[in-house]
This record gives structure tokens, sequence and C-alpha cells, in this order.
């Protein structure tokens, strides 16, 4: 498992555990509650309740035995961590979780260290990756980067986040709760845009929030133009650059194809390949682990090797 050196600020600041998260999550109808200021939401559909612990601060015994009994006076049966990268996993056995191999978030990621100089990023990166984005220089790409979207800027986005759901068969939220969103992080919301020399229209773009010093890719998108071009190449690379411009620290890229559960993230080995030549830090995260409730739900998990 990858850890994180102790004195790495990306430790403990994950943007799921932000205040602002708690108010998105309430939005969405999830009941936040919060031990020791670490947040977990539940949220009922079909008479069930299903509580979320997602990226919290190192835990121990004691603060998830009282999430346990708190997520157990909402009504939840089902219980789901997943833990910080950093996280003592040895108690979740001991309080009768199970392995799952059915992630909400990315269990492998990319980081890019925005504290290296220019020169040293670019080293990083792979020759394919370096000569595509020259490439879209010559061809004319450009970047926008806007910092606090209005919705104008997010509808565009959102025209291209649809058709790169559509070729990619994912599912993408409605544009309503994606301006509420950045309407609740606010100044924390950043919006780059690369446009062509032949289209007025954005070809690609990534939507990011930050929370203290680091920054996470909540969406990369990229036109059926954009996807005929080197625009996408240039967008990764641009918005690096303005971001350590800024001043933050750590950008996440949020999600590679992980190895340990493929069936799981078995789309996902073209935009893995197009992020592993930027040459980050390669994150695995603990995969999550989950408690049930319900007498039913714990026999029928004990007859499969994982549960859900």
């Amino acid at each position: 498992m990858k850890k994180i050196k102790a004195d790495n600020p990306f430790i403990d600041v994950d943007v799921r555990q932000s205040q602002a998260w708690a108010e998105y999550l309430k939005y969405l109808d999830w009941k936040v509650a919060e031990v020791d200021g670490i947040h977990f939401a539940t949220y009922k559909y079909a008479g069930i309740s299903f509580t979320k612990l997602q990226r919290p601060t190192s835990l121990n015994k004691e603060q998830l035995e009282e999430i346990i009994n708190v997520s157990k006076t909402h009504g939840s049966t089902i219980l789901k961590v997943e833990p910080n990268v950093n996280q003592d996993v040895s108690m979740w056995e001991e309080l009768k979780f199970k392995s799952s191999v059915t992630p909400l978030l990315p269990t492998k990621t990319m980081l890019i260290d925005l504290k290296e100089s220019q020169e040293n990023l670019w080293a990083k990166i792979s020759k394919s990756f370096k000569y595509s984005i020259n490439r879209g220089y010559r061809e004319g790409t450009k970047l926008v980067c806007i910092a606090n979207p209005k919705k104008e800027d997010l509808v565009k986005f959102h025209e291209i986040l649809k058709e790169t759901a559509t070729s990619k068969k994912l599912q993408i939220e409605p544009l309503e709760q994606l301006i509420t969103l950045c309407n609740i992080f606010k100044n924390n919301v950043y919006l780059t845009m690369t446009y062509s020399k032949e289209n007025k229209q954005p070809t690609a773009g990534c939507l990011l929030i930050a929370n203290q010093s680091n920054v996470w890719i909540m969406h990369g998108a990229t036109s059926d133009f954009g996807r005929k071009t080197k625009d996408g190449y240039v967008l990764y690379w641009e918005t690096i650059l303005y971001l350590k411009k800024l001043g933050y620290k750590y950008l996440d890229l949020e999600g590679l194809l992980d190895e340990r559960i493929q069936n799981t993230t078995k789309n996902w080995g073209g935009f893995s390949h197009f992020k592993e030549r930027l040459g980050g830090e390669v994150i695995y995260y603990p995969l999550p682990y989950i408690k049930y409730k319900s007498k039913l739900l714990n026999f029928l998990a004990d007859k499969v090797p994982t549960a859900m």
C-alpha cells in the first residue's frame, strides 16, 4: 500500500471532508453528521438507509465506534467507509467490517506536485505527451482559465461533459446540480477550457475544486471535435501551470484504473494511460470497508468473498 510521508500536506485535507462538501451533500438530501470534526452522511432510498464515510482524517477505534452508533440512530443499515491513504485499517475486521470491491471514490489516483519547478514538471512528462502539447500549440490551441465560473461558463462545459459521457457510456450529474456544487464552493472552483483555432466552442475542459492547499479534478471532458485534436494535452499542461501560479501545492487527477479491482475500473484504461504520461506520483487508497446492520445482509455477505 502506498504511504504518503507524514510531512506531506496532502494528508487529511480531502475535499470530501470539507464543510462545503457537507453543505453539498445536504443539498442532495443526505443527512450529514460529524464526530470530532469527521463528516459522514446518510441517505434513505426505497426504505433502506445507507451511510458513507469518505476519506476521513485517520480514524481511531473510539471514533469509528461512535460513528457506527450515530449512524444507527439515523436508521442506517449499511455503513461504507472509504479510508484515507495513511489509515491503519487493522481495526476494521475487529469491528466486523467486510472488504468491498465497489468504491464510490477512485481507489487509485495520481498527484502532481505543484511545488516543483516548471522545468522539473516538464521533464517528468512522457515524450509522446510533450509532442502532443507542442503540436496543440502549433495548431493554435488556447486555454481559458475561469475562477468561480458563472452559469453561462458551466453551461458550455456541461455540453462537452455530456458528449464525453455519451462516448464513454458514463453517468453525469444534471447541469443544475453542477451549478449548485460550484455555488457552494464559490471562490474555490476553477474551470479551465481549451479552444481550437477552428472552433469557437470549447473543445476540452476541467472543473476543479480546491480545499486548503490542494486541488481535485472533479470532471474532465473532451468534445467530439476535441478528440480529433491535441487540445486535451494542452488543457492538462496549462491547467497545471495555472494552479502552480496560484500557489497550490498538489493537484489530484482523481482516478486511475486500479488493478486490484479491475472489473470495477475496467473502462478507465484510456484516460488512465493519458494521465500516467504526466509523470505524477501514483497513490493507492485502501479499498473500502462495509458494515451491514441487518442480519440478513450480513448472512448474504458471508456467502461471497467480498461484500458489495
